[in-house]
């Protein structure tokens, strides 16, 4: 047990503290020059901007006139809006058609993936960017992205998502924290041209390297890891921002973040035995480290758990009152936020901690039985 309580500790420790202090020393040595050539003869190419939407009625004007607004070119900015949805978000997009905004509007709801799928080849930019319609974009950040393609090498560049949290929301407060430890390390991955995590609200790739991935995968990791496969740089473009409103309620939250696992971790998988026989060692060395190590820390931590109250001596004592209070802590958030109260910051991180703990593992267990949704649905 003693064993067991030391593999667990290590696994957290290297997930969360060792993986980044790597990636920092990666970086350090094997640094790339990220600086866009400013003598590229095609300053402005054409670009496709895809909005995906699913019932985005109460968005997708904002984010049509926000994507009209935008600082490019305008006969070189394609605007599309591909969409499933059964609500009035199709009849809100013709009405700027006038503006030269297309819609592909599909009947048959096979999902994110299977819509892009087949909207790509109906696209004529030859940079690709992808959007969710709740997305809205910086006016500079079409043109930050493209800047990025000026060099070659570079086949997907991300923009950086913000969350705007106007109600100062439960889960916003705590999503918008994770996302800074995210940046942090997306930051040292974009150094060495493999950034592993794209943003889906605001990525771009070389339309010639878009591989379709069936309908149950996770669309925007996959699409980003296949292009560092092919032996082209992905990387972050940190002045290219959208800002989305953080789910108000925790409930959505949890269920987005249990899909995005499940189809992610069928992705990851996938892409890990890839890289493995293609010999990309340092990317299956990211999927590990940045994906499937963090999904199973719920695992861990129940092992640390199970060591700590098997085994005799003062720091097994003190860890499972650590748990305990950590997850006493999770509980009284949750019962504050039925109630409609105000969560200290001290309930609010153990509690999302735990919400995510929790999203995993139904992420994992969806995957194993093959209970997974093809088809997103709309989280605000």
């Amino acid at each position: 047990m003693k064993s067991l309580f030391i593999i667990c500790v290590f696994f957290i420790l290297y997930t969360y503290l060792g993986y980044p202090l790597i990636l920092s020393i990666l970086s350090f040595f094997i640094r790339q020059d990220e600086t866009p050539s400013k003598n590229n003869p095609n300053k402005y190419p054409l670009v496709s901007l895809i909005i995906s939407a699913y019932n985005e009625e109460t968005v997708i004007a904002e984010k049509i006139k926000n994507s009209l607004e935008l600082n490019y070119p305008k006969d070189k900015l394609e605007i599309i809006v591909a969409s499933e949805s059964i609500d009035s978000t199709n009849e809100i997009t013709q009405k700027y058609a006038k503006d030269g905004v297309k819609l592909y509007a599909f009947t048959t709801r096979i999902g994110k993936a299977g819509t892009l799928y087949r909207t790509i080849p109906l696209a004529k930019g030859s940079i690709i960017i992808f959007s969710d319609a709740n997305g809205m974009y910086d006016k500079n950040a079409v043109k930050k992205i493209v800047e990025k393609f000026y060099d070659k090498k570079i086949g997907c560049v991300s923009g950086q998502l913000r969350y705007t949290n106007p109600g100062n929301t439960t889960i916003g407060e705590s999503e918008g924290l994770y996302w800074q430890y995210e940046q942090i390390i997306k930051h040292c991955e974009s150094k060495i041209l493999s950034l592993l995590g794209v943003n889906g609200s605001i990525f771009a790739i070389r339309k010639e390297l878009y591989s379709p991935i069936t309908i149950d995968r996770g669309d925007d990791f996959e699409l980003a890891v296949r292009v560092a496969l092919n032996g082209h740089g992905v990387i972050l473009e940190k002045e290219a921002i959208s800002y989305e409103k953080a789910s108000v309620k925790t409930k959505d939250e949890f269920k987005r973040k249990v899909r995005i696992i499940s189809w992610c971790a069928k992705s990851a998988f996938i892409l890990l035995q890839e890289a493995f026989h293609a010999k990309k060692w340092l990317i299956a060395f990211e999927i590990i480290s940045h994906k499937i190590l963090r999904w199973f820390i719920p695992f861990f931590l129940c092992g640390i758990f199970i060591a700590s109250i098997s085994c005799e001596g003062l720091i097994y004592s003190i860890t499972i009152l650590l748990q305990a209070a950590f997850y006493m802590a999770a509980f009284t958030g949750y019962i504050l936020e039925k109630n409609n109260k105000p969560i200290p910051f001290f309930f609010n991180i153990p509690y999302y901690f735990c919400v995510v703990y929790l999203a995993a593992l139904a992420g994992i267990y969806k995957l194993i039985f093959n209970k997974q949704k093809s088809a997103w649905e709309k989280v605000r």
